[in-house]
């Protein structure tokens, strides 16, 4: 068994600490496997977490950083998150969340059932649009508050930047 803190390794030397390494992710029926630095500490019989650093002379996080910190643990498995609050690099408390309400570190927070969503609806666009085998695609957002994209199939070249696009991953380009 382990008695110390580790990588998200189930044993010591599994895994490089901090070291990229593989997840399988299950996003509305879509298997996934996605590569992630994360540190996920463990300790038998704890419920493992990741550990987050918040400036208390910063700003509160924003959308994105809390977006990508709850991503993070959601495609890692881990239920729970340390929030270490540190002004100078001395720790002056911290709080343990758990993944979901991440979301409520950020302003405006957002919802994880309705990003969860838009990962299908952009993955099943994906499956739709991304046929030929071989092929490179870029896949780039547009900034729209819609979330539009745009899909390149880069192997043939891009023709006509702006047709076909897409709103909520709902079209193809290129």
């Amino acid at each position: 068994g382990t008695s110390g803190y580790y990588s998200s390794g189930d044993v010591p030397g599994d895994r490089a600490f901090g070291k990229p390494h593989l997840f399988e992710w299950q996003v509305h029926g879509h298997r996934l496997l996605v590569e992630s630095s994360l540190a996920v500490f463990r300790r038998e019989g704890r419920t493992p977490m990741s550990l987050k650093l918040v400036d208390l002379d910063a700003e509160r996080p924003n959308t994105g950083a809390a977006l990508s910190t709850w991503l993070d643990n959601a495609i890692a498995g881990v239920p729970e998150l340390a929030v270490c609050y540190h002004r100078g690099g001395l720790i002056h408390h911290y709080d343990v969340l758990q993944t979901d309400d991440i979301a409520a570190l950020c302003a405006p927070p957002f919802d994880p059932d309705v990003i969860l969503a838009y990962a299908a609806r952009v993955l099943e666009f994906l499956q739709h649009h991304c046929a030929d085998d071989g092929s490179q695609y870029w896949l780039l957002g547009d900034g729209s508050a819609e979330g539009g994209l745009h899909l390149y199939d880069v192997t043939k070249g891009i023709e006509r930047p702006g047709a076909g696009t897409t709103g909520g991953a709902e079209g193809a380009e290129g």
